[in-house]
């Protein structure tokens, strides 16, 4: 979406999440890191405190894992995808697996093969808050993925995970 212009150091519009990374750096890490949003800038990262060379600021565990799984047959549909639209697969049938790995189970609701198992809200939330161009349309892919897949997720979604 279209940023309008915003004093530095705000939270800026919602979407862009600077309000839930900080409440997230808050509960996990103790207030470590201070997010806010310049308008040339875009999200910025602060220390709150000095730190002293070769001194860890935070560890975080992978947000979401998402790996190959050859005997699921959504997995295989989504193999067979790549090769019977190849123009419209530019990356390799992984790629899509983490995209349809990152949908909640509600948008998997009725998928058309087995072995989906999706990601809660509050990481799609945070998967949807990583550092992307905005995604005004839906690819071809993407577009084939909920027509054949997974048909209660919005492509622009699928798109932008």
């Amino acid at each position: 979406p279209h940023v309008a212009a915003m004093s530095d150091g705000s939270d800026g519009p919602e979407s862009l999440g600077v309000a839930h990374i900080n409440q997230h750096g808050k509960d996990f890490f103790g207030g470590v890191l201070s997010c806010s949003w310049m308008e040339n800038k875009g999200r910025i990262l602060r220390s709150t405190r000095n730190y002293q060379p070769g001194e860890v600021i935070l560890v975080e565990s992978p947000l979401h894992i998402v790996q190959e799984q050859d005997k699921s047959a959504a997995f295989k549909k989504l193999q067979k995808l790549c090769k019977d639209f190849e123009d419209d697969f530019d990356y390799e049938p992984l790629w899509y697996w983490c995209a349809v790995q990152s949908l909640t189970p509600d948008q998997l609701k009725g998928a058309k093969a087995e072995g989906c198992t999706g990601a809660t809200p509050d990481v799609q939330r945070n998967l949807l808050l990583l550092h992307h161009e905005e995604v005004r349309e839906a690819s071809s892919a993407a577009k084939i993925l909920a027509r054949e897949l997974a048909p209660r997720a919005d492509p622009i979604i699928i798109e932008r995970l």
